[in-house]
């Protein structure tokens, strides 16, 4: 039985539901699903809270119904917790839950043995992979940066880069975000060849969702990229908690180089499978991002164009390590799938 857990109900669904036919973010899963699915296992997508889910479950007896529930982390790590009790002190021992760490182990040591997997993120880097054709055009920018949710990561790089003409970037509006004005927040601004689309999905004429399966043209005009996490310094407190999405994933896709700014111990985990994080003009590249960025704007076109193939085979070598990565997650999760089904 296949369930998605969204406003704290268990709502059924089918396998169909899953093949999104724009964003596909769920096809490995469905994939495994159509293989192992069984009557007696409840399998559920939990793309919230996965305290307030295990709660609920618990709450609503819908885990005394199946031999095992298996709750997937599909997209980000939001919950407050940070430590084995919180879990504990709910969790039954026919609850298993699949984590989306990027990390070799699960965080947590519960009742039952936990996993981690990447969630959906990989699915999203491989429709990117096969839909477009990724070669770049004739460059206009030094450097591209899609900075989406607004965080203070985001803001401050914004801030710093946003007078250069040599950057392109777009940024989604803080109070369409978040509900609310902040001051000094700054501006929604969209790439010019998304406008149309910005337009459509606001009259309901198309998915408001777009960004997630489109690739606006300034990507492929874009000599350099600027990649920066959903979550960074919120896990300063909790290390273990190793958190990335696709945005770090598509910055090794275009062949081209790029400056991550990202969790400390994803650096580790992106590391142990062969990817490289050049230092630029000497700089480090996981502490002096900005400084690097405004280098990079500060070059003319040309000279930006030169400087960056140094770093051909660097980057050439991590898209090779990109394919890798995204199978061994692969297997990974269909491991994680027939030991929970079959043992």
């Amino acid at each position: 039985m296949i369930f998605e857990y969204k406003d704290k109900k268990f709502n059924t669904i089918t396998l169909q539901f899953l093949k999104r036919p724009l964003d596909k973010r769920y096809d490995t899963i469905a994939s495994l699903l159509k293989k192992y699915d069984r009557d007696d296992i409840a399998y559920v997508i939990c793309d919230s809270k996965v305290l307030e889910c295990v709660k609920t479950l618990v709450n609503t007896k819908l885990y005394k119904k199946y031999d095992k529930v298996i709750v997937h982390m599909t997209e980000l790590y939001w919950d407050e917790f940070n430590a084995d009790y919180a879990l504990l002190s709910t969790l039954k021992d026919n609850i298993h839950i699949i984590f989306n760490f990027f990390s070799k182990e699960s965080p947590y040591k519960l009742l039952k043995n936990t996993y981690t997997s990447i969630g959906s993120f990989g699915d999203i880097t491989e429709l990117y992979l096969k839909k477009y054709n990724l070669n770049k055009k004739e460059p206009k920018y030094n450097l591209i940066s899609k900075l989406g949710r607004p965080n203070e990561e985001r803001n401050i790089f914004c801030k710093a880069l946003r007078d250069y003409k040599s950057f392109v970037y777009s940024i989604n509006a803080f109070q369409e975000q978040y509900g609310e004005f902040e001051k000094n927040s700054i501006e929604q601004k969209l790439f010019e060849s998304e406008v149309e689309l910005h337009n459509k999905a606001k009259n309901d004429e198309i998915d408001n969702d777009f960004k997630s399966y489109t690739l606006p043209n300034e990507d492929f005009q874009s000599i350099f990229s600027l990649d920066i996490e959903t979550r960074t310094t919120q896990y300063d407190n909790c290390h273990w908690l190793v958190s990335c999405t696709e945005k770090t994933l598509k910055s090794f896709m275009f062949k081209r180089p790029s400056i991550n700014v990202i969790q400390k111990e994803a650096y580790d985990y992106l590391e142990s499978f062969g990817f490289e994080f050049p230092n630029y003009f000497g700089l480090d590249h996981k502490t002096q991002q900005l400084e690097i960025c405004k280098r990079i704007c500060e070059l003319s076109l040309e000279e930006c164009k030169e400087f960056s193939l140094q770093y051909k085979d660097v980057y050439e070598r991590n898209y090779q390590k990109l394919l890798d990565f995204l199978e061994h997650h692969k297997t990974k999760l269909e491991n994680i799938f027939y030991e929970l089904y079959h043992k």
